[in-house]
């Protein structure tokens, strides 16, 4: 679903509950809907190049999740919720708007790869 013109994620996508990977790279999509929550297998979501701002609390509830690509969007903050992401391995945020991380970054204790170049950052936990 890469590089679609989409606006949002499709709804039929929250119906795939065997759902693993999602790749939504280069499309114009500006939030993500709370029904994020619906997809429990979902390992891998390649958002990048969108034009996030935030991610809802509901993405805390993808206890699956390994990979969360979201690169090259306006995110300004993230969500305390970013912590409850028990397997996330590896969180791709390099260009971006963000000038600070939640503490509860440090509840991820399955990261291996945190990448946050070319942001606004002006506090580390």
């Amino acid at each position: 679903m890469s590089r679609q013109g989409l606006t949002e994620i499709p709804e039929e996508v929250f119906e795939m509950k065997q759902l693993r990977v999602l790749k939504l790279y280069g499309n114009q999509i500006d939030s993500i809907s709370p029904r994020i929550a619906e997809l429990q297998n979902l390992e891998k979501l390649y958002i990048g190049k969108n034009k996030l701002t935030y991610f809802p609390p509901e993405i805390g509830e993808l206890k699956n999740l390994k990979l969360l690509s979201a690169q090259y969007n306006d995110i300004k903050y993230l969500t305390a919720a970013i912590g409850k992401l028990e397997n996330l391995e590896d969180l791709i945020l390099n260009q971006n708007q963000l000038n600070t991380i939640p503490v509860e970054i440090g509840k991820l204790k399955n990261l291996k790869s945190l990448q946050l170049n070319f942001n606004m950052l002006t506090y580390l936990p």
